[in-house]
């Protein structure tokens, strides 16, 4: 949502972010933060205009946030594994 806002910044967005994935226990490292219209070509959030589609990922590796209880050898998920989270808003006018 810190990306729709008509008011709000790149530097907004990553923040919140940052906040969430702290509160998570990562800290702010081991994962990266996109922000892409649909067609995943970068854009400034500050410079879209209202009813653009803003879509924000953040992507890291099963081994910066999984439960490792089991090596991989035995059926657990690899370390390398990519882990990804992204959402699709509107920018408000």
């Amino acid at each position: 949502r810190a990306a729709i806002v008509p008011s709000a910044t790149d530097t907004d967005v990553t923040t919140a972010v940052s906040n969430v994935m702290t509160a998570a226990g990562l800290q702010g490292s081991g994962y990266t933060t996109t922000v892409t219209d649909t067609s995943n070509n970068n854009l400034t959030v500050s410079s879209t205009t209202a009813g653009t589609a803003i879509k924000v990922t953040v992507q890291c590796t099963w081994g910066s946030v999984g439960v490792h209880p089991l090596p991989t050898a035995l059926g657990g998920i690899s370390t390398t594994k990519p882990v990804k989270g992204q959402t699709v808003m509107r920018k408000e006018g």
